[in-house]
């Protein structure tokens, strides 16, 4: 075994890499970022010193020769920044990835990563993978973005009166708002065309991965899989997953979510069924 990957558990994948995923024989670690309550407020915060010393021992042991680490984005978190100096202290083999993102984008990297012969390849993937991904999120139900201060009450109150809902992308690593539209099915619509949209101006969107995140009605896979073959972009693998605690901790249980990356030239397909 040339390499293992530790991740946080902000990327959706199930902690066993089961329900349809194939991780080969490269062992993947989950570190937990920590969701608790404080009086009607959720919060959220990076893993512990300890659980990511634990989690760097557990993914150094087995005779891997090197550890990659892609981890959610550090402008939403400081995980990275905690595990470099761990990393820098107890001289660990390891490789840290600042992906820039969160969610789905993070887990379909590491999957493909799982995928590679050495570590090398490994972490060019992860890198190509969460450069080239597109997130986006449609929150129904504002009352949790403004429990976590990401929107101030009168503001929220006022686009719940006008059944405004809003688009929010991932952006220069943040999750920045894209629009605000009235009514869910048009909230919907308006994300899926963004990120198709703004995959096309790359040039790049033949084939994709992509996981659909839904906390309501399921209705997102369907409609984006319509919007694909109208478009023309063909679908490798669906995943559908729920969001990580992390995130539903700021969005609330009602939401639609997409992470899309494109499949690369030379990636092996994975073994087992999806979606």
């Amino acid at each position: 075994m040339s390499f293992s990957i530790l991740t946080d558990s902000s990327c959706a994948l199930p902690a066993t890499l089961g329900q349809g995923f194939s991780a080969g024989d490269t062992p993947v670690f989950q570190v937990p970022l920590e969701v608790s309550e404080v009086g009607e407020r959720v919060t959220t915060s990076q893993p512990s010193r300890q659980a990511l010393i634990a989690a760097l021992d557990a993914a150094s042991d087995g005779g891997a020769r090197r550890v990659i680490a892609p981890v959610l984005s550090s402008r939403v978190s400081g995980t990275g920044a905690a595990l470099s100096a761990i990393v820098a202290e107890g001289d660990y083999p390891c490789d840290i990835i600042d992906t820039r993102t969160v969610g789905g984008a993070i887990g379909l990297a590491v999957l493909a990563a799982t995928r590679q012969s050495d570590a090398a390849g490994a972490l060019a993937v992860i890198r190509e993978l969460v450069a080239k991904s597109r997130t986006a999120i449609v929150v129904a139900d504002l009352k949790p973005l403004v429990a976590g201060g990401r929107l101030r009450a009168p503001t929220a109150s006022i686009g719940t009166a006008l059944g405004i809902v809003p688009v929010i992308e991932m952006r220069d690593g943040e999750l920045k708002l894209a629009d605000a539209v009235r009514g869910q099915a048009r909230a919907r619509s308006q994300m899926i065309s963004r990120v198709l949209g703004a995959r096309q101006r790359g040039g790049m969107l033949e084939e994709i991965d992509v996981v659909c995140h839904e906390g309501a009605e399921h209705l997102l896979a369907d409609e984006f899989e319509q919007s694909c073959a109208a478009a023309g972009v063909r679908i490798r693998h669906r995943y559908d997953l729920p969001l990580p605690a992390v995130l539903e901790a700021h969005t609330g249980a009602c939401y639609w979510g997409l992470c899309v990356t494109p499949v690369l030239a030379g990636d092996i397909h994975p073994v087992g069924s999806a979606t």
